[in-house]
């Protein structure tokens, strides 16, 4: 992966009579992650809610725990880590 962007918009929402603007709106975040796939310069989007944002949150805290408990296991074990760049 070479980037990743969250946007985070402002979805207005009208009723019958325009004149009054909006009569409420919702927040929609976009999630945009670019990559290369066979040389390729790829993009993918996610639309994502309040929710999702917490999951996401939640799911990269556990992923960065199981990496802190590889890493004292693998020096435990005096094993080379590699780093990717």
């Amino acid at each position: 992966m070479y980037t990743c962007r969250i946007f985070s918009d402002i979805r207005s929402i009208f009723g019958d009579d325009l004149a009054k603007g909006p009569a409420a709106a919702v927040i929609v975040h976009k999630l945009k992650i670019e990559f290369r796939e066979s040389g390729e310069r790829k993009e993918l989007y996610f639309a994502l809610d309040t929710k999702d944002l917490k999951t996401l949150a939640e799911t990269v805290k556990r992923a960065e725990a199981k990496e802190a408990a590889l890493r004292k296991t693998l020096a435990a074990m005096g094993t080379v880590l590699l780093e990717p760049k």
